[in-house]
């Protein structure tokens, strides 16, 4: 690909119609959270294991914790799975045919490795700059340790964004969408994807700190009110998913389109 040939993503376009979309899609919406009722019972018959994440109760690391995140994992990748569908391929709901499973697996494993990559090159990049440091004897450096480490994460999530179009890749099916061509089809964007991403979180982001806050200040001693706090968690989660799914949908459908364009217009000129 030549540098006159590479993509540019309209950052502000591409926000809005993301953000659009799942204000102003509220059957998609709705649906696609649907599967969110079994996070919901099971907090409810499990003494609601999610309040620990806001410190509305005092709780220890055991199975039940540690059940309810895989639970809330599991229901945010199924949502995001759906919604992508509904968004590029316009779809109905599937949470139950193999095809589905099949697609949460490589999806969690695409998240799982993008987590390691991102550990290694960002972990690997702030050990080799701490030691440079720690060479030249500079005095302060366990005090900047931590910054160092966080910058050079963001730096490599910045150069391993491009995977997020390969996670809408993986929930329509699009085989024909390998590491390789995600990297190449979005190169000179990763900036756009990394900050676009990032800002389609914010949101459910504020929100979950503005509950954490009011928990902090309220507590939630009755049973109604771990009820209503309990609820509150998990729609900000699941809607927050559907947000991310609105972004990665809408950036796979721009990539990809360009990515086919060229191969149209040749066809045309042979016909």
């Amino acid at each position: 690909m030549t540098k006159s040939e590479e993509i540019n993503l309209p950052f502000i376009e591409t926000l809005k119609r993301s953000f659009n979309y799942v204000l102003c899609s509220p059957r998609l919406l709705l649906g696609s959270i649907s599967i969110g009722l079994v996070a919901f019972i099971y907090e409810i018959f499990s003494g609601f294991p999610i309040l620990c994440s806001l410190g509305v109760q005092i709780c220890e690391e055991n199975t039940t914790q540690s059940l309810s995140n895989l639970i809330i994992v599991l229901v945010s990748v199924a949502i995001i799975i759906n919604y992508c569908r509904g968004i590029i391929l316009k779809s109905s709901f599937d949470f139950r045919s193999l095809s589905f499973m099949r697609r949460i697996v490589l999806y969690i494993l695409a998240a799982i490795g993008l987590y390691f990559a991102i550990l290694l090159l960002g972990g690997g990049a702030a050990a080799i700059i701490s030691a440079v440091f720690y060479l030249f004897k500079y005095k302060a450096i366990s005090e900047v340790f931590s910054l160092i480490f966080l910058a050079m994460m963001m730096f490599a999530a910045i150069i391993l964004s491009p995977i997020f179009v390969l996670f809408a890749g993986i929930a329509v099916d699009d085989k024909s969408l390998s590491l390789k061509e995600v990297f190449r089809i979005t190169k000179g964007n990763r900036n756009k994807i990394f900050w676009g991403q990032t800002i389609m979180m914010l949101p459910c982001g504020s929100l979950m700190i503005l509950l954490s806050v009011l928990s902090a200040y309220t507590g939630a001693e009755s049973y109604i009110a771990k009820l209503l706090y309990c609820i509150i968690l998990l729609l900000i989660s699941f809607v927050d998913s559907c947000f991310k799914a609105s972004f990665f949908a809408h950036i796979y459908q721009y990539f990809t389109f360009y990515r086919n364009k060229p191969a149209s217009k040749s066809k045309k000129e042979q016909e």
